[in-house]
């Protein structure tokens, strides 16, 4: 017994192509179109469908049409968005999308904020990129070594000593310490005469630049006349300036990670705001 065929129409190309053929009730013509909307696509099965008509066990047919779907619906969304940009302008016509859809916008916006506050959207973990907490880490780094860098500058300032006298004094002992990046630092302990008094004086810091001094060499002193034993090791001046220069990198580390700091906190604000609007208003039944 014959089956019956189906009316004559327009169905799915039976080649798998993503666009429609037509029927005209016995045989495919070469007449095609592009895929409508989903509902206006037939899916018959079983009897009455037409030679390589998509079936469940020919599944390129219903890719087609899946793909012909999404293009078609592509489409119309570009031909809206340019008629909207013509008729109201970039402007309107981004404010009639996100009316539109701002409950999806809100979401994605505010989630997208709070990863960024929180770890970085770029380079997540990345130093390069902090989230909030490497921007407090960086604070607390800076304050440290704007601390540490003061102090030391204090420290090394000279020593007031009035009516300084200058003399030469002989290095009798060095002594080095190696850091854990390989440099040395050194300290001296040296010797000078004043009126047949023989009297001993050590810098107050290590230095890599006192590593040059060996046993015998000598150093300048200066010393108080009314106390010979007030005396210091004058330290150059490109020395001295070196931990005034951390303190003020410290300084700077401090001000750029306070100021990411509260970049980072603004877009957590902001990003939980929008995410809790987003979600407040898709769980809202729409009246």
């Amino acid at each position: 017994m014959t089956q019956p065929q189906p009316p004559a129409g327009y169905y799915p190309d039976p080649s798998g192509a993503p666009q429609q053929r037509f029927w005209d009730g016995t045989a495919w013509t070469a007449q095609t179109q592009p895929f409508g909307p989903p509902t206006a696509v037939p899916t018959p099965s079983g009897p009455g469908t037409p030679p390589g008509f998509a079936t469940p066990g020919a599944p390129a047919a219903a890719i087609g049409s899946l793909v012909g779907t999404l293009l078609t619906a592509a489409a119309e969304q570009a031909a809206h968005g340019r008629t909207a940009v013509q008729d109201r302008g970039v402007l309107g016509a981004g404010q009639d999308f996100y009316r539109g859809h701002q409950q999806t916008v809100d979401t994605v916006a505010g989630g997208a904020l709070l990863a960024e506050g929180l770890v970085g959207l770029d380079k997540p973990g990345s130093d390069s990129r902090p989230g909030i907490f490497g921007a407090l880490k960086g604070v607390g780094f800076g304050l440290l070594l704007a601390a540490i860098s003061l102090g030391i500058a204090l420290l090394s300032m000279p020593k007031d000593i009035p009516h300084a006298v200058s003399t030469s004094a002989k290095v009798i002992d060095v002594y080095t310490s190696s850091s854990t990046s390989g440099g040395r630092s050194c300290g001296i302990r040296a010797e000078y005469v004043v009126d047949g008094t023989t009297y001993q004086v050590s810098p107050g810091y290590t230095s890599s630049s006192l590593c040059s001094k060996g046993r015998g060499s000598y150093v300048d002193v200066k010393y108080d006349p009314a106390d010979p034993g007030n005396a210091e090791v004058p330290e150059s001046l490109g020395m001295r300036l070196i931990p005034w220069g951390m303190f003020a990198l410290g300084l700077v580390i401090t001000v750029v990670s306070a100021v990411r700091f509260v970049m980072r906190a603004a877009a957590l604000g902001t990003g939980g705001w929008l995410l809790w609007r987003g979600l407040r208003s898709r769980a809202t039944p729409q009246g």
